[in-house]
């Protein structure tokens, strides 16, 4: 994991409270978006998350908010909550670029799987696992 994406995360970790497998999938979809649209985020980006309504899944948003600055406040993060499961996100810039990310269901479930008996607070492990994955192994876009 490059020394960039660590900062990141241990700041994310400080402003979300915990560690978190979600977080860390929050941050790499949102840098994914960043990089592909070529943009510094904050006012220049919009983000349209569609995610699980409870926890674990919904710390997700904290690290979008993080790495994007896209937040909640400021009006250009929505959330809508997802009836099928799925987590993925829509980015657009205002010159009109859009990028569009999807987790992948069977990534999904092997996180389930994974973090089912582990305690929020003793997830770094399994969330630098996450920042180390090939990005095409946790999301479809």
């Amino acid at each position: 994991m490059d020394t960039e994406l660590k900062t990141i995360y241990d700041h994310s970790v400080r402003f979300h409270g915990h560690p978190g497998v979600f977080l860390a999938i929050g941050i790499r979809m949102g840098l994914l978006a960043l990089e592909y649209l070529n943009s510094k985020g904050h006012f220049e980006l919009e983000a349209f998350i569609q995610t699980r309504e409870r926890p674990p899944y919904r710390c997700l948003l904290d690290g979008i908010q993080f790495s994007t600055g896209c937040t909640i406040g400021k009006g250009n993060l929505e959330i809508k909550y997802s009836r099928n499961g799925d987590i993925f996100g829509v980015f657009k810039t205002q010159s009109g670029n859009k990028f569009e990310i999807k987790v992948l269901p069977e990534f999904l479930e092997h996180i389930k799987k994974q973090i089912k008996d582990v305690d929020r607070f003793n997830m770094h492990n399994i969330a630098e696992q996450v920042l180390k994955m090939n990005e095409k192994e946790i999301f479809s876009f």
